[in-house]
């Protein structure tokens, strides 16, 4: 799948810890090795993991002040990211939701507390550092035993705080608050941040360490462009922030590629200057550029508020009840009166109690998907119980989701007990996952409750995915058949499997070996057959990424060397394909020929699936699906991923396209591409939404959704379970009302 699936999750407990130490190790690697394509997914890579972008709904922000220190809080009931100090209260849950690699310290109410903050005084701490035995306080521990032991993922009480830290924000809070500690917490409504700017209107000269990506920006910069960047836009990918200034006020905000006005500028920040521009430069804000100091100045003040809540009367649904629209414009003209009475505070207060209230109305009253569509999330699997997964189905039903695609086939591991594993000489060992009995077949759980609440189960399989080198190493398939790993063309000396180094450390298995397609194929077979599933969805289905071609590592960097491939492409086409160089007229023969090692796979699963479904009335809806990037001329160039022949031939019923992104706009624009590329505008397609995963806020996953719904998708997948936060859980089940649970996608 893409790079978000495949580093999980720096944020919640139910995701597979990397340590950092590792990534930054990586990193190195990377950036020295790197351009455009393999840039874009490090960047992406540590973007995920040490930034965690937060998009706060409203301006506000906080403040942990004690007698003479004081604390700035990176946000309030959001998934914790990377190198953040988070605030929870009972508003965002039961729990906290986070992993074990951080420090969480409980604080409760003063009694009769005063001041211009609420006051709390430390109760409790946990710290990670006290779960792992010996103490480190440098790198984390290799293991995940600290999940077992009762660190992270905090009890949240009615009226308590709870401030959790990550990374290199636990130091100062470990330093600080001790327990009885005594401290202030401090809302601030109005804000001015200052940061500096790389340069404005680049180009591959000004800007020529960036020359390879587009529109010239580079990992951590934030640029500026303007009319005379000399085109209508940004141009930059959707890994990035971007704000749009129009008379030196905020006008919009998105992800990427952003329209370039006339009367003034964009903004686009990518790594840690993309974060302070979703913190300090929200919708409103003032925003000025200090040419001198070649800095950018934002001011969150009373206008911001006032903007904001004026935005939101004009975007709301037109379903929207008058009383709600009503309610907002007498708040508008309450802030108006305090603020003549010099109460900007308190106006302020108004406006932001005035903007939730229109959100809650924008949840009830936005357009919903059909009731029969597909409405999922993707979920890797932590439960060791029955009641485990019937309490996490429930969350699920109630949010309004009717299908999980499930990881079933992850690092080399099945979530059940496989006898085509002990066919081939494998261990006969499910994917580990904590606490769950020997005899535990989690796998007949999901089936039977799913399907015991109406809701559908789909297997998502990682076909050609084997292992992790920072968690499961080489993984079980690949240490009993080294044979069958893919071979990247700089390591074809190599004596044992070696990882991707632009995927993280991961194994891949030869697409060109038939023993692994038919292996894949068998296990496919057992599950269909074993399991009463809804729908197998194929992940993974590609190779491993590569450098740009316009790299001089790309050719060392490609993958699909080993023995079998190279055997069988120089018995078709008389030639070695280590021979070759990207400009030989037999290069797109050897691309041709790794394109068709995918194709044949998703075409043998195809053959047996429909003929299955044929011959067994019961099972006639089964669905047969796969998971995709949505540029089409990019999956195919660098990963030989030709989705678009296999929507044109109708081998798979749908398509979950990856939009991997927090922009609104490029959700829509990726489900016309796949519809496009699918030469069919009928085919279904079902719109892959990563904005929770990148920790924005509830609403922007909402703008998501119904920008893939206006574009035509035939439903939704949430990526992933593990960041659907309570408020985003509350806001689902509000739009979405417990709609009747069934799919409508037929085979």
């Amino acid at each position: 799948m893409a790079t978000n699936h495949e580093v999980g999750s720096s944020n919640l407990s139910s995701r597979n810890y990397v340590p950092s130490s590792s990534i930054y190790l990586l990193g190195g690697v990377l950036l020295r090795e790197a351009t455009m394509m393999s840039r874009l997914l490090f960047q992406l890579f540590v973007l995920l993991f040490f930034f965690g972008l937060v998009t706060p709904a409203f301006a506000e922000s906080y403040l942990l002040k004690g007698i003479d220190w004081q604390l700035p809080v990176d946000g309030k009931n959001v998934p914790r990211g990377g190198n953040q100090l988070v605030i929870y209260t009972s508003d965002y849950g039961s729990s906290t939701k986070t992993n074990a690699w951080g420090v969480e310290i409980l604080a409760l109410p003063i009694e009769d507390a005063t001041g211009a903050g609420t006051e709390y005084k430390v109760q409790n701490i946990r710290s990670v550092w006290d779960c792992i035995k010996p103490v480190s306080t440098t790198t984390p521990p290799a293991s995940t035993e600290a999940a077992s032991q009762g660190c992270g993922n905090l009890p949240l009480p009615a009226g308590a705080l709870v401030l959790s830290a990550s990374g290199s924000k636990r130091k100062a809070l470990l330093d600080l608050l001790k327990p009885s500690v005594e401290f202030t917490l401090i809302t601030q409504l109005f804000n001015t941040a200052i940061t500096p700017f790389t340069l404005e209107n680049p180009t591959a000269e000004t800007n020529p360490t960036a020359a390879a990506f587009p529109g010239f920006r580079g990992a951590n910069q934030l640029l500026v462009y303007t009319k005379k960047y000399g085109k209508s836009t940004t141009g930059t990918n959707e890994f990035g922030y971007e704000v749009t200034v129009s008379k030196n006020r905020v006008t919009a905000t998105e992800g990427s590629n952003s329209k370039i006005p006339s009367n003034g500028f964009v903004l686009s920040g990518h790594g840690s200057q993309r974060d302070w521009l979703a913190k300090n430069a929200p919708l409103g804000a003032k925003v000025e550029i200090n040419q001198p100091e070649s800095s950018i100045v934002s001011t969150i003040d009373l206008e911001t508020y006032e903007r904001q809540l004026k935005q939101k009367l004009k975007t709301l649904p037109s379903s929207t009840p008058k009383q709600d629209k009503q309610q907002a414009k007498n708040a508008l003209k309450e802030a108006k009166k305090l603020s003549g009475q010099k109460q900007p505070e308190a106006a302020a207060s108004v406006l932001i109690e005035a903007i939730k209230q229109l959100e809650s109305a924008q949840w009830r009253n936005q357009a919903q998907f059909p009731a029969t569509a597909i409405k999922a999330t993707w979920h890797r699997p932590v439960e060791n119980s029955r009641q485990a997964v019937q309490t996490t189905l429930d969350v699920f039903q109630r949010a309004g989701l009717n299908t999980v695609f499930l990881e079933t086939y992850f690092h080399g591991y099945p979530l059940f007990p496989s006898t085509t594993f002990t066919q081939y000489g494998l261990p006969a060992k499910q994917y580990p996952i904590k606490g769950l009995p020997s005899a535990a077949n989690p796998m007949q759980w999901w089936v039977e409750e799913a399907h015991a609440r109406g809701m559908k189960l789909h297997a998502w399989m990682e076909i050609f995915y084997a292992g992790n080198q920072a968690l499961e190493g080489v993984g079980p398939v690949l240490s009993k058949y080294p044979q069958w790993a893919n071979v990247r063309r700089d390591a074809i000396e190599a004596k044992t499997p070696t990882p991707s180094t632009l995927e993280a450390g991961y194994y891949f298995l030869d697409p060109a070996n038939p023993e692994v397609r038919k292996f894949i194929l068998a296990l496919t077979q057992e599950l269909v057959t074993t399991y009463a599933v809804d729908g197998v969805q194929l992940d993974y289905i590609r190779y491993p990424a590569t450098n740009s071609t316009d790299s001089s590592q790309f050719v060392e960097s490609t993958w699909g060397y080993s023995p079998v491939a190279i055997a069988t492409f120089k018995a078709q086409s008389g030639v070695s394909p280590l021979d070759l160089t990207a400009t030989d007229a037999k290069w797109e023969s050897w691309k041709q020929f790794k394109q068709q090692q995918v194709n044949d796979l998703v075409f043998s699963v195809s053959t047996w699936v429909k003929g299955y479904r044929a011959t067994h009335a019961e099972r006639a809806n089964l669905l047969l699906s796969a998971a995709i990037f949505p540029d089409a001329k990019s999956a195919l160039a660098y990963k030989h991923q030709n989705w678009g022949l296999w929507a044109a031939e109708g081998w798979v019923d749908f398509l979950a396209h990856m939009s991997l992104t927090a922009s609104v706009v490029r959700v829509g624009e990726d489900v016309r591409t796949v519809k496009t590329a699918a030469l069919r505008q009928s085919f279904p397609v079902v719109s892959g939404v990563f904005s929770p995963f990148f920790g924005t806020s509830p609403i922007r996953t909402l703008e998501q959704l119904e920008s893939a719904r206006k574009a035509g998708s035939q439903g939704y997948a949430l990526f992933d379970s593990a960041h659907l936060s309570p408020p985003l859980l509350e806001g689902l089940h509000t739009w979405q009302n417990n709609a009747a649970l069934s799919t409508t996608v037929k085979p």
